[in-house]
């Protein structure tokens, strides 16, 4: 049995959001951005001048030679200031642009493929780094758990107890006055292709809603839409869910705290009418207790309020789970018919295996912040996986990872609210 819920919960505060940062003139620039505003970020006059470049949308030239910055590597050391609250004080990004080698020579991740693919830090949170301090160690470790492998971490000879990394994080020695962090994987791969050309059994599609007018693809691509329908208010916010069990998502909307469920989609009369929350509360839906059946929830703050039916009646599952600014998202992550919360914070995805406050199963980098999130099992494989759409483009992967997305394709305007469905129940 395949659970569809719907993916981007709260892409009604999010459109504008994203359609703003959609113009970035630079990969990573909204990364970068995050680090200038942070206040947690200074360090020597050129890397400074590099990192403002590129948060800025117009990268440093220097002698001709640009001062790329990885945008990877940006997306990780966002996550290590904004996210876990460190401070650094940056020693040296891009030395290609500047000819400065160092001596790896040209192999150093500073100059190689146009450099900047490392940083090299002086400080962490206010203590001089040697690359064995407490901080330095605490730093070292955030960010093997967060970047993307494979990725490299200098001063293991500086370290009197070597440190436990995960497979991928590469330790090497270095001179023992700084952190030395960087990435080696490629951060502009080339984009995926559009998923299968004939609907894949039990696949979720996606779908815009524009106004109160919806457009339902059957495919993961950028083909004409095969369901074209109004329902609801142009204000509405837009769910999706198996409210009946037949094994096909449907619309409904929610207008202030009333939900209405309609088990077609079309502009038929709603089925389901009832009151299930407060108006400012975050709708979400999933099938909360694996019958079959997608039900109601909100999210108020850090709290879930789930209901294993679709009424008015009071929640059967309340807890704490994640920060009121974290965006809420529901799947079924492990494939075993309950689908279960989760949340993203900047471009990091924390989903949980349990309705419940416990710490997380699963954490890894996916996508940039301004990208609106996304889940469906779009393999038809019983998991549900993480996506993202940015304008019109959607990035869809079948992993619960930080792996390239599987499936690349236009859908939609950028003004478009995303909705993600499994629309013909194969």
């Amino acid at each position: 049995m395949r659970i569809a819920v719907l993916a981007a919960l709260v892409v009604g505060v999010l459109v504008p959001v994203a359609g703003g940062a959609a113009q970035a003139a630079t990969p990573g620039q909204g990364y970068a951005a995050q680090l200038i505003n942070s206040g947690r970020v200074t360090g020597a006059p050129e890397p400074m001048a590099q990192l403002q470049a590129w948060a800025s949308g117009s990268p440093r030239v220097v002698s001709g030679r640009v001062c790329n910055i990885d945008s990877v590597l940006l997306s990780t050391l966002a996550h290590l200031v904004v996210t876990k609250g460190h401070s650094i004080y940056v020693t040296s990004l891009n030395r290609y642009c500047i000819g400065a080698l160092t001596d790896s020579g040209t192999s150093s991740y500073h100059w190689r493929d146009g450099g900047g693919h490392a940083i090299d830090i002086g400080r962490v949170d206010g203590v001089k780094s040697t690359g064995g301090t407490a901080q330095d160690r605490a730093l070292i470790q955030d960010f093997a758990a967060a970047v993307p492998t494979p990725a490299g971490v200098g001063q293991s000879n500086c370290r009197s107890t070597p440190l436990s990394l995960p497979a991928g994080v590469v330790q090497f020695a270095d001179t023992c006055n700084h952190v030395h962090l960087e990435y080696r994987g490629t951060a502009s791969a080339p984009p995926p292709g559009p998923g299968p050309s004939n609907p894949v059994p039990g696949a979720v599609t996606v779908g815009v809603r524009d106004g109160g007018t919806w457009y339902l693809n059957d495919q993961n691509d950028s083909s004409a839409p095969d369901r074209i329908f109004l329902y609801g208010e142009p204000g509405d916010v837009p769910v999706v869910g198996d409210w009946n069990g037949d094994g096909i998502d449907t619309i409904g909307v929610r207008r202030g705290g009333v939900w209405y469920l309609n088990d077609q989609n079309d502009s038929s009369e709603p089925e389901y009418v009832f009151l299930y929350g407060e108006p400012y509360q975050v709708p979400v839906v999933g099938d909360w207790n694996g019958d079959g059946v997608d039900t109601v929830g909100v999210r108020d703050g850090g709290m879930w309020y789930l209901n294993d039916q679709n009424d008015g009646s009071a929640p059967d599952q309340i807890f704490l789970y994640g920060e009121p600014y974290q965006i809420p998202v529901v799947g079924d992550w492990n494939g075993d018919g309950v689908d279960t919360v989760g949340v993203r914070d900047g471009g990091m995805w924390y989903l949980n295996d349990q309705n419940d406050g416990s710490a997380p199963d699963q954490i890894f980098l996916y996508g940039e912040p301004y990208q609106i999130p996304v889940v469906g099992d779009w393999n038809g494989d019983g998991v549900d996986t993480v996506g993202v759409r940015d304008g019109g483009m959607w990035y869809l992967n079948d992993q619960n990872d930080s792996s390239a997305p599987d499936y690349g394709f236009l859908y939609g305007e950028p003004y478009q609210v995303p909705v993600v469905g499994n629309w013909d129940g194969a």
